[in-house]
């Protein structure tokens, strides 16, 4: 009893020591049903650390006439709000300031349309500075109002 114990013991020593030294184990029967325990080393793979290399975040920081649609009207501003009218269609506007926002990091884009009327808001933030874009036209009528908020 006392043997099987000690072989047991030997045998997890063994197998431990394989995996904390990464030598692999491997047991066989030869020919008269004995045990083999051959212990044969793997070869360790060199590969090469690579550091991590630092990145700069651009930052996007436009000024409110960065976002004046070209071709506008600016019918009131304040702050960093901008209210315009355009008689371009509201698909060519919303075109315009999706391609504008296209460098922010989190961007939202909710487009409706209902009975011909059309209201489309525009969300981006990046670095902290968050853009806001409404885009309404009404089915009776030729003008685009736009409304645009720099936070």
């Amino acid at each position: 009893m006392m043997k099987i114990r000690l072989v047991i013991l030997i045998t997890l020593l063994i197998a431990l020591g394989a995996v904390l030294s990464s030598d692999r184990v491997v047991s066989n029967k030869d020919e008269d049903g004995n045990r083999e325990v051959v212990k044969k080393t793997e070869e360790k793979s060199t590969q090469k650390t690579v550091s991590p290399t630092p990145t700069t975040v651009q930052q996007n920081t436009y000024s409110g006439s960065d976002f004046i649609y070209p071709g506008s009207l600016v019918t009131s501003s304040g702050g960093n709000t901008f209210v315009m009218t355009s008689s371009d269609g509201s698909d060519k506007i919303t075109i315009w300031y999706t391609d504008r926002l296209g460098n922010y990091s989190a961007k939202s884009f909710v487009r409706t349309k209902s009975n011909g009327n059309v209201l489309n808001k525009l969300s981006a933030s990046s670095g902290g500075q968050k853009i806001q874009v409404e885009i309404t036209q009404s089915a009776s009528s030729n003008t685009t109002n736009i409304k645009v908020e720099i936070k």
